[in-house]
């Protein structure tokens, strides 16, 4: 992880990502970009014809108010990352999955519906994953933020957004002290001789897992997730989930059917890894 990008609008959380990246970056003598990221201000309110200047100035100053209110708490963090930001009228989805192709990693923060100003979009980290197609740590709103990965549960099923989802989450999984393989699947069959599986790739790159096998996923909730099941499992054995995407969720407000899946992660309330869709 030589490359991580971190969202940065100068919300209450911004500085504890920032933070975390960098301590992240530090274990890889990897780099950090605060990226500056919002939605283009809007004035609803109709002004008299030949008064067109005016809106056009309070949307400057607004977003100058944002901007300035995101550099100061840049500067107050007195971290070694480097500064960016997309334009003034760039859309936050687009402006930030741009420059997350060339990341290693993304630090995205969760939706906090409590706030009374929202700078980007509710599915601002689903869409962005979406977007990208880069493995992203998307951490809770809520709760002291520490670096994930001390344990770390991961949701296996043989597909290759399992399988890529695991290679991008190689280096949390060499630093844990604690890894624990929970896989939805039958046993494997109809290869002989020295075959391959997950334990033998994981030990092969450093990581010593422990494996558990359930017969069938947990079923969904009417009410809920499923990621609900993962989020109970997890709570016991770790303080991290890494949760590969499948194929067959529920489409999501239009988009394709990953969309529900990472909408669902970006509503835990625990750090996740969430690997890159399959684009």
């Amino acid at each position: 992880m030589k490359s991580i990008l971190v969202h940065f609008d100068g919300g209450p959380r911004c500085t504890e990502r920032l933070g975390l990246a960098r301590r992240f970056a530090e274990l890889e003598s990897g780099s950090v970009v605060a990226l500056f990221a919002v939605t283009p201000p809007v004035v609803d309110t109709v002004y008299p014809l030949g008064a067109e200047e005016l809106p056009i100035r309070m949307l400057y100053e607004l977003h100058a108010g944002w901007r300035q209110r995101a550099v100061e708490a840049f500067e107050r963090a007195a971290t070694t990352a480097m500064w960016a930001e997309t334009g003034l009228w760039d859309e936050p989805v687009a402006g930030f999955a741009a420059q997350a192709l060339f990341a290693d990693l993304l630090v995205l923060g969760q939706h906090d519906p409590e706030l009374t100003e929202q700078l980007v979009p509710a599915d601002f980290a689903s869409a962005v994953l979406m977007a990208s197609g880069r493995p992203a740590l998307v951490l809770p709103h809520t709760g002291k933020l520490d670096i994930p990965g001390r344990r770390v549960m991961v949701a296996w099923k043989p597909t290759p957004q399992s399988a890529r989802a695991v290679t991008a989450a190689l280096p949390l999984l060499r630093r844990a002290e604690r890894v624990t393989v929970v896989e939805w699947a039958p046993e494997p069959g109809g290869c002989r001789g020295a075959a391959l599986d997950l334990k033998t790739y994981l030990a092969l790159h450093g990581v010593q897992a422990t494996h558990e096998r359930q017969e069938r996923e947990p079923p969904r909730r009417r009410r809920g997730t499923a990621l609900e099941g993962d989020h109970t499992r997890c709570r016991p054995a770790g303080d991290g989930l890494l949760r590969p995407q499948s194929r067959t969720r529920t489409r999501a407000r239009g988009r394709d059917p990953r969309g529900a899946a990472l909408d669902d992660a970006a509503r835990a309330v625990l750090p996740l890894t969430l690997p890159p869709p399959d684009c």
